[in-house]
Parts: structure tokens; C-alpha cells; sequence
């Protein structure tokens, strides 16, 4: 059903599900009282590109929204289109449809919220726009909500222009005002300030080990796909940060993962372009001594090999950063790069 009306409904309760239902409308799913996560939406994005969401009217089925706007804001695209639409404060989707009908619940959903206008009017709430005390709220509200946009893209640059816009500034004096911390979610093409502390060069032997744990994880996920499946949000973001080639290949391979789902190794590669740097490296890789065919990796193998990249990864940061050794992010850092040196070590513990 969801292929043939071509979008999706996510509303909160499975009586919502059955009511739509029962008058015409059986593309929706239900998050069933727990909140919409990126691991949903994850999922969702296999068979549609296109999602609205319909949450109660009351002020529980704004919090809801604002929830599900933050799941979907790393995802949205300029391919994607994520709505948000609300009832009036006495309905849910079950009541309305049964007052007003199918038709006028159609016309709702058709004049939804898109993703960019809710993101504003989220960012805007409580502000007082007409002040310069209102607009500088308005700018730190949006800070955290567009650095979650996926870095390329139009709708991430277009979104700025709109924010700035609303607060009284230009883009590059908005980006300036957020400072450091916007440096690593700022377009590609915007100068980058430089960390707290002096970066420290990476040695060859660092970049090596990294690259050699990310092209192992790619070799992996290149065998079975499915195996994204097996990682969390976290771990799938801190992959799709590795810098390098293989970062370019893995980050590739998860978007191939949430367009279209889990796909054969010959598929990955007929979706590459013949002749790309990225078709040449991964057909390399098919063709070394490295896969077995006859052997599909375990979930176990790849859990090991997330856990060496993300270790060199945190490893890379704390010595990049270079943080004072009595710092809250030094003690972080540490506490990170910790835990995960006792995950490997459990995990090579663990019978497989």
C-alpha cells in the first residue's frame, strides 16, 4: 500500500492505524506510544521517500512532533519530503476521520507542514521576533536543529539563508555568531575555525590503521548489506565520519542502505558509475583475497570491526584536539575511547 499512494502516514496509536484503515487509507504505521527514532524512519525510508506525520492535536501531540522532527531532520534531502500535520486540539487521526471524513483528511495531510516551515516555527517558539532579544533566541533555538541537516545538499543551505533571514543577519554573520561549534555542520564551502587547542599532525601509521579498519568494515557490508541493520545510529554516524576514502565508501554504502534498502554485492555495484574512483576501489576490494565467498560474515565480525574503527576514530580526536588534561572534554574523551577498549575486549571474550 505505501508503494501504491506513494507516502506514508506515521501516527502514534494502532486505532489510528485501524480507523484510516477502515475509510480508504492503509498506508499508515504507528509508533504504538513510543517516540518516532531515526531508526524508524531508517526503516520507513526503504519503501517511500515521502512521509507525513499525524499526531494528536493536543500539546502531547506537539511534543510528539517535535520529537519526530528531530529523528527526521538527519535524513531529510533534498529527495525527501517530511510533513507535519496537525489536528485541531479536540482530535486524532481515529476522530477526525470519523468526523470529517477521508476526503478532508486527505486535504489535511495534503496542506501539511513541510519539514523546513515546522523546523522554524519549532526554532521560533517563545521568541519574540519583533526584538532583537527574540531573534537572538530564535538563532540559538535553530543552531542545534540545522546542524542534524545532512551536510550536502540544497535544503541545508537553504535553511540557513531562511534562519538568517529571521534573525536579522546574513549567513556568513549567523554562522559566525554560532561559532566554533557550528564548524563541523557549516557547508563545505564555509572556512572552518580552528579547534580550541592546535591540531596535532596525524602520523601515517594512525591514518593507516584507521583506513584499514574502515575498508574491513566496508568489505563487510559489501558482503551483506543486511548488516547495517545490526548497528545503531550512533555507530552508523561515527563509520560515515571517517575521513578518507574509505569514509567516502562507507558513507556511500549507507545511503545506498536507506534509499533502497539491503541489496546483493553485484547491485551495489551496478549502482556505482563504471570508471568512478569509488567503482574501482570496491571492485578491488571483490577482487582481493580478502572475501571468501563462500563465508558470509556474522553480525560478531562486524560489531569487532565497528568497534576498532570507532576506537581509532576517538583515538584521532583526543589526539587532534589535543585537550587539556584537567578538561571536561579531555575526561570525556577518555571516558569514550575507554569503554570502548572494554567493548572489544568483551566482545573477543564472547563465543561467536
Amino acid at each position: 500500500m505505501l508503494h501504491q499512494r506513494g507516502w506514508a502516514l506515521v501516527v502514534e496509536g494502532y486505532m489510528d492505524v485501524l480507523a484510516l484503515a477502515q475509510f480508504g487509507l492503509g498506508n499508515a504505521v504507528a509508533t504504538l506510544g513510543t517516540a518516532c527514532t531515526n531508526e524508524h524512519l531508517h526503516k520507513l525510508l526503504r519503501f517511500t521517500s515521502s512521509v507525513t506525520f499525524a499526531f494528536d492535536g493536543d500539546a502531547a501531540g506537539r511534543k510528539a512532533a517535535r520529537r519526530a522532527l528531530e529523528a527526521a531532520l538527519p535524513l531529510a534531502s533534498d529527495t525527501r519530503s517530511f510533513r507535519f500535520l496537525f489536528l485541531p486540539p479536540e482530535h486524532d487521526p481515529d476522530s477526525f476521520i470519523r468526523a470529517e471524513g477521508a476526503d478532508a483528511f486527505e486535504r489535511a495531510a495534503q496542506s501539511a507542514l513541510p519539514l523546513s516551515r515546522f523546523m522554524l516555527e519549532a526554532a521560533a517558539e517563545g521568541c519574540d521576533l519583533a526584538s532583537a532579544e527574540g531573534r537572538a533566541h530564535f538563532a540559538t533555538n535553530a543552531r542545534a536543529l540545522w546542524q542534524a541537516l545532512p551536510e550536502r545538499g540544497l535544503l541545508r543551505q537553504q535553511l540557513l539563508a531562511d534562519i538568517a533571514a529571521r534573525a536579522g543577519l546574513d549567513a556568513a554573520a549567523l554562522l559566525h555568531s554560532w561559532g566554533a561549534s557550528s564548524r563541523h555542520a557549516a557547508p563545505r564551502s564555509a572556512p572552518e575555525r580552528r579547534p580550541a587547542f592546535a591540531s596535532a599532525p596525524r602520523t601515517s601509521a594512525q591514518s593507516n590503521a584507521l583506513q584499514a579498519h574502515a575498508r574491513n568494515v566496508a568489505r563487510l557490508l559489501l558482503q551483506d548489506a543486511a548488516l547495517w541493520d545490526e548497528l545503531s545510529e550512533d555507530e552508523r554516524g561515527e563509520l560515515c565520519s571517517t575521513p578518507g576514502d574509505w569514509g567516502d565508501a562507507l558513507r556511500w554504502l549507507e545511503q545506498q542502505f536507506v534509499e533502497y534498502g539491503a541489496q546483493n554485492t553485484a547491485a551495489l555495484l551496478r549502482a556505482l558509475e563504471p570508471g568512478s574512483a569509488l567503482h574501482g576501489k570496491l571492485s578491488s576490494l571483490l577482487a582481493s583475497d580478502t572475501i571468501a565467498a563462500d563465508t558470509p560474515p556474522s553480525a560478531h565480525e562486524l560489531r569487532l570491526g565497528v568497534i576498532q574503527a570507532r576506537i581509532e576514530l576517538a583515538s584521532e580526536r583526543m589526539r587532534a584536539h589535543q585537550y587539556a588534561p584537567d578538561s571536561d572534554a579531555y575526561r570525556d574523551a577518555l571516558r569514550q575511547l575507554t569503554g570502548l577498549r572494554q567493548q572489544l575486549e568483551a566482545l573477543r571474550r564472547a563465543p561467536t
